[in-house]
């Protein structure tokens, strides 16, 4: 039987009291944020266009009737809304509908009483199926007999009468606003618990940080790739042409006549059911069985032609595999979204395990909902972030744990890791410059040293330039020249460019801060809570004050200097490339900048600000970091939650 000293089990009883205050704060605040969060939206309707408002005014009252001719653009029809108003004061109005087709008769009917301000929605006792390109005729008149007046309006292809159109949105599916909520108190709450429950059991079994990683990685990457649907990050849909056509052979992108250009051919319904920021869960479910065409065309993806192919490396794998099982559209998408998730989250594993320190502040920003979100998308933006924290885990690797001379396999991942580095975006280049914290004496030799930095530099020039290069002249050719004038101007006003950076960063740096975190998703346009960005901000700023293990140098300022100085280089190369390509000549602030394209960085300068001469294995004090994960966990929970308001309907 398994006895406790009296001073132990007090111990123990004083621990995990803390957790249970932590864990009922913590839920008595999704339930507050789960609120606040869901009544942002008043309605859960899939409706037709808004129509523009007329001048008309169409009176029913009594017997009288008013007949509108419609055409359904989507499958379903769970009702209508009408723009309406009553003539006096005081009357508590009523609408009723009727539906009809000519080939099956009455469909449907249903009344309801006006509402106060805005439309009136009637919904019909059961949803209509099979609709898609039916012309329907709604027979609309007062229920109470008392005069209601209809506003006229104009929508093109959905309201068709010959003569005046009342203003009238088709509702194609509407969601139970009560049973939504209920369904996301009691799963979010099940879901909660579980998953903190699990997190704290892996804590006390094994509690080693790459295991707490994988755990939540996992658990809260199929929820977002479950939530967010294809096409919902921005450009995903050209990053999946681009993915498909490196799978058929189209390394460097061609133009129309052949020759270097911004696209390919490819299925001409490759990107079937396309409808960037809006689309829907439902979509997704709407096109699962459409497979590709046999005929293709030239499509033009200029965006992501940019990117070297082995940005994509990982969805190129996975769009391969799902090519082989199916030839469905939005499988084979998945397909690589699933891989580039698998792929990015399997490299951070390992390079949480191997990093000498840092390995909880590593995890705070790999789970930040930023990343999380990029993570289940088509784009490189994670993988990308996954081989620059490797490689600088793998140079602290060596530089602190290894022992001896770098053998075969080391070389091998270094020259891998820069490849890739050099490869996957030009800006993270300087990045490189963080092998010379690798000593001396792991190459065996000073003239070893010599000889693998002149291979390696080689090998980050020739890669970075070759793809500069080709990238340069589609660029050229997309802005007319425009980006060598920018050049030209750049080197020839030094000092204004200089004053261009400071001016864009004091204008944009609180807002690029709270982007990188995840302040805003989707198309930048799903606005999360700012209590929630709050939340993350402080627990990621705690982790990286409190985590213990530091540098081990008794001098480490030259070590956390180098970083910080090739971390300065990156934002220096972001903010000069963004200027040349997407900057209005002579403009004193820069565009295109966005905050997700700083985390790469932003674990080696967190990283850099510490200091001190005493380290400690970074695995001793993960008992001081439950309540961290548990709001790394409930934190990605709200924006899963914001995101699901967003998508579901």
């Amino acid at each position: 039987m398994l006895k406790f000293r009296k001073g132990s089990r007090k111990g123990f009883v004083k621990e995990n009291s803390r957790i249970v205050a932590a864990e009922a704060i913590l839920a008595i605040l999704l339930v507050l944020m789960f609120q606040y969060i869901m009544g942002q939206r008043r309605e859960y309707i899939d409706a037709s266009r808004e129509p523009d408002q007329t001048e008309n005014r169409i009176t029913v009252e009594g017997e009288s009737i008013f007949s509108q001719q419609v055409t359904c653009e989507k499958d379903t029809l769970d009702g209508i809304m009408v723009l309406s108003e009553t003539t006096e004061a005081g009357i508590d109005g009523a609408l009723s509908v009727q539906i009809y087709e000519e080939s099956d008769g009455l469909l449907a009917q249903a009344a309801q009483p006006l509402s106060d301000e805005g439309y009136t929605f009637i919904r019909l006792g059961e949803t209509l199926s099979g609709r898609t390109g039916k012309k329907l005729e709604l027979v609309l008149r007062s229920d109470t007999g008392e005069a209601v007046v209809l506003k006229g309006g104009s929508c093109e292809e959905v309201l068709v009468n010959e003569e005046d159109n009342a203003c009238i949105r088709l509702v194609y599916h509407a969601l139970d606003v009560g049973r939504y909520k209920i369904s996301v108190y009691l799963w979010g709450g099940i879901l909660w618990l579980v998953l903190s429950v699990c997190l704290i059991i892996l804590q006390k079994k094994n509690g080693k940080p790459e295991y707490l990683f994988a755990f939540l990685y996992l658990s809260l990457g199929i929820l977002y790739m479950c939530i967010n649907p294809l096409y919902g990050v921005p450009d995903e849909s050209a990053h999946f042409a681009r993915t498909y056509g490196i799978s058929e052979g189209s390394f460097v992108t061609e133009g129309v006549d052949g020759g270097i250009g911004t696209g390919s051919r490819l299925p001409e319904n490759l990107l079937y059911g396309n409808k960037g920021p809006s689309m829907k869960i439902g979509d997704i479910a709407a096109g699962k069985d459409v497979e590709l065409s046999d005929q293709k065309v030239f499509m033009d993806y200029w965006t992501s032609a940019l990117y070297s192919p082995f940005t994509y490396t990982a969805q190129v794998l996975g769009v391969a595999v799902g090519k082989l099982v199916s030839n469905k559209v939005f499988f084979i998408a998945y397909c690589g979204r699933f891989a580039a998730w698998l792929a990015a989250g399997c490299i951070l594993f390992f390079a949480i395990r191997y990093i000498p320190f840092g390995k909880h502040t590593l995890i705070a920003v790999s789970l930040l909902p930023m990343n999380m979100h990029e993570s289940i998308s088509l784009a490189g933006d994670t993988f990308t972030f996954a081989v620059a924290v490797a490689f600088f885990a793998f140079v602290l690797y060596l530089r602190y744990t290894k022992k001896g001379t770098m053998g075969r396999k080391d070389y091998v991942l270094l020259y891998v890791l820069l490849f890739f580095i050099a490869s996957c975006k030009i800006v993270y280049v300087p990045l490189c410059m963080l092998a010379f914290l690798i000593p001396a004496e792991r190459f065996g030799s000073k003239r070893n040293y010599g000889k693998h930095v002149l291979l390696a530099a080689l090998e980050v020039l020739l890669t970075a330039c070759s793809w500069l290069a080709i990238s340069m002249h589609i660029l050229d050719g997309q802005l007319n020249g425009k980006s060598a004038e920018q050049v030209q101007y750049l080197l020839s006003h030094p000092l204004l460019y200089v004053e261009t950076v400071v001016n864009t960063t004091v204008t944009y740096g609180e807002g690029l801060v709270k982007s990188m975190l995840g302040s805003s998703l989707g198309w930048l346009s799903i606005a999360v809570n700012s209590g929630i960005i709050a939340m993350v901000a402080v627990n990621l700023a705690y982790v990286c004050v409190f985590e213990k293990g530091v540098w081990k140098d008794e001098e480490s300022k030259w070590p956390r200097v180098w970083t910080i100085g090739a971390v300065a280089c990156v934002v220096f190369v972001m903010y000069t490339s963004l200027y040349v390509q997407w900057t209005e000549l002579e403009k004193n602030i820069i565009d295109g900048l966005q905050g997700r394209y700083f985390l790469p960085v932003l674990f080696p300068f967190l990283l850099s600000l510490k200091n001190g001469s005493k380290r400690t294995d970074g695995g001793t004090d993960r008992n001081g970091f439950y309540v961290s994960y548990q709001v790394l966990l409930i934190t990605n929970l709200f924006t899963l939650v914001t995101l699901l308001t967003h998508y579901i309907i």
